[in-house]
């Protein structure tokens, strides 16, 4: 069978479970989302009973995710999906708009935050990283405490449909989606507070990242990327451009370089030791909870960023 064909039949089997597993009613909602991320951003806004699904495997970078027949499968019987948006999953998007249904809500972080046409805006990502993005919008919203608080109250709405096209909207169940939106709009502006007050005495410090996820929180803290290791995701740099790094890393004053889980750190290590600083991990997925996640970035920016300065 060939690959075209074979492309055909599993598109055809995905959309005969689609068909077959329609959202029900029930005391919650059945929510997809695409990476670990969105799934700890919607989660404290979902009716009890409700249950979360991740299409992103755990240990993979999110510019690799590929949209499986299964996905279709588990999209299709969702009450509610929210992906990022901004261009990160092509893919799905297209599945969407091409496969809507009354009984489902799609929603999409970037749009909820206002950005999705911000190519020029004050919060795209910092100089140093806006040349390393595929598109014209650095997807990476999430990792702004300040845009994922912009988002809650249209996730909100979004998770409020989902439960009139199921049936489950009620006058308890708005006292409680008003609640959680109140609860968790009080636990990300915290969060934002606490970046503040921690990267406010480093502000203007360079920054040397993995890839180019964390434009957009050195944007928004005033922290400036002076260079990304993997340009291009998926490719490990040269020998020039390695030599390139390290020359940036000593005429920069970088006093870190971080890493992700996500990837192989050797090619971080080499260039940390041969520029004398230290690795220091920054994980732009962590594992479903956000919350943890962003004050676990936290903790390692500051621990980067003081190795040398001593502040």
């Amino acid at each position: 069978m060939n690959q075209t064909r074979l492309n055909w039949v599993l598109r055809a089997l995905a959309l005969c479970v689609w068909c077959l597993a329609a959202p029900c009613d029930g005391a919650g909602l059945r929510v997809v989302v695409t990476i670990p991320p969105l799934k700890g951003i919607i989660e404290p806004l979902l009716p009890e009973g409700s249950s979360v699904a991740v299409l992103m495997t755990p240990g993979r970078s999110e510019h690799n995710y590929e949209f499986t027949p299964s996905d279709m499968a588990r999209v299709g019987g969702a009450n509610l999906v929210v992906c990022v948006g901004l261009g990160l999953e092509q893919q799905l998007q297209q599945f969407l708009e091409s496969h809507t249904s009354p009984k489902r809500v799609d929603l999409s972080l970037g749009a909820a935050a206002g950005v999705e046409q911000a190519a020029d805006s004050d919060d795209q990502a910092s100089e140093g990283e806006s040349e390393h993005h595929h598109g014209a919008v650095d997807p990476h919203v999430w990792l702004d405490p300040v845009l994922v608080e912009a988002a809650l109250p249209r996730l909100a709405d979004g998770v409020r449909d989902a439960m009139k096209a199921t049936g489950i909207w009620n006058d308890d169940a708005k006292k409680h989606l008003e609640d959680a939106l109140a609860s968790e709009q009080a636990e990300v502006a915290k969060l934002n507070l606490a970046f503040q007050e921690a990267l406010a005495k480093f502000k203007g410090d360079k920054i040397v990242t993995h890839h180019a996820a964390f434009g957009r929180l050195a944007n928004r803290y005033g922290l400036v990327v002076a260079e990304v290791i993997r340009v291009n995701e998926g490719e490990e740099p040269t020998p020039g451009r390695i030599a390139a790094i390290v020359q940036a890393v000593r005429k920069e004053g970088v006093t870190a370089i971080y890493v992700e889980p996500q990837f192989s750190s050797a090619t971080a290590e080499r260039i940390a030791s041969a520029a004398g600083v230290r690795v220091v991990k920054l994980d732009p997925l962590g594992n479903g909870d956000w919350i943890a996640m962003m004050q676990e970035n936290l903790n390692g920016l500051v621990a980067g960023l003081s190795k040398a300065k001593n502040k």
